[in-house]
C-alpha cells in the first residue's frame, strides 16, 4: 500500500513517486518540486517487490529507494535523460565521468588523482 507521495524534478522533468516507506520519501525530499506533471506517476509493483524478496532482501525503505531510482531512470529515457551513479570532474580542460556501482571507489580514485596532479583537477559533481 502506497502511503507517501512526492513530486520530484530530475533534469527538468517532474515525476510523481508513490511510496510505501517514509524513509524513501525523505530521501527524495531534496528533489521535491511544485512543477506540473507531464505524465502519470511511478510506484514499485508487487512484481518488483517479489523479485527483491526472491533475492533474499527485505521489503524496506532503502530497497524502495533503489527501486524508485531505477523506475525514475527508466521514465527519464523517454526524455533523452538518464541517471548515473557517477563522479564528474574536469582535468586539463576536459570533462570526465566515472560511472560505476556504489562502493567501487570512484571518489577514492578522484582523491588519488587530485594528489597526483594538484591544481589540475576539480570535481564537477560528486555523489549527487
Amino acid at each position: 500500500m502506497n502511503k507517501h507521495s512526492i513530486t520530484i524534478e530530475i533534469s527538468n522533468i517532474p515525476l510523481l513517486l508513490s511510496l510505501e516507506y517514509k524513509e524513501a520519501r525523505n530521501f527524495f525530499l531534496p528533489y521535491q518540486t511544485d512543477s506540473e506533471l507531464l505524465e502519470g506517476g511511478l510506484c514499485a509493483s508487487e512484481i518488483d517487490w517479489c523479485h527483491i524478496q526472491q533475492k533474499g532482501l527485505p521489503r524496506c525503505g532503502q530497497i524502495e529507494i533503489s527501486l524508485m531510482t531505477a523506475l525514475a531512470s527508466d521514465a527519464l529515457l523517454a526524455y533523452n535523460r538518464m541517471i548515473l551513479h557517477a563522479v564528474a570532474f574536469s582535468f586539463r580542460e576536459k570533462a570526465w565521468l566515472i560511472a560505476a556501482d556504489p562502493q567501487v571507489g570512484k571518489s577514492t580514485q578522484i582523491r588519488y588523482l587530485m594528489d597526483l596532479y594538484p591544481g589540475e583537477f576539480s570535481v564537477i559533481c560528486g555523489d549527487r
